[in-house]
């Protein structure tokens, strides 16, 4: 499981992160750590207010 999780975290911490906050500071760094986190919190609220 490991062999799996390190690259995949490793891709999205080059191309996602690094490559924002190189475009907009740490604001932008911030904002593309928590995007994935926010995403999944409103799937599960929208889930739950069905």
């Amino acid at each position: 499981m490991a062999e799996i999780v390190e690259p995949v975290l490793q891709f999205f911490w080059e191309f996602g992160i690094g490559r924002a906050y190189r475009k907009w500071g740490w604001l932008g760094g911030v904002a593309a750590f928590l995007a994935p986190f926010l995403i999944v919190a409103a799937m599960i609220g929208a889930a739950l207010s069905i």
